[in-house]
């Protein structure tokens, strides 16, 4: 990775770090929970830098909508609900 995008990550991770800890500190139940899905969302957000060569847009957006995923998938069910029978 060359230094540009190294300083991209850096500073997108310095400008970010806190709104996301928050977000997920408000979804998530535990610690940590909350410390492998921040490594997890940066950890996407890196490879997608790599992979769109830092051409992010809105990089606070980018990493927010990232984290969602993380909750969303984290709060997914590992088998499918049952239909009600009352609610076909």
């Amino acid at each position: 990775m060359g230094t540009e995008l190294k300083d991209t990550f850096v500073q997108a991770y310095n400008d970010t770090y806190d709104y996301i800890d928050r977000y997920l500190t408000s979804k998530l139940p535990t610690r940590d929970l909350i410390e492998d899905a921040l490594q997890s969302v940066y950890l996407d957000f890196y490879r997608s830098l790599i992979t769109t060569e830092g051409k992010i847009k809105n990089v606070r957006h980018y990493v927010l909508r990232i984290a969602k995923h993380y909750v969303a998938d984290h709060h997914r069910p590992e088998y499918p609900r049952r239909k009600s029978p009352c609610y076909p």
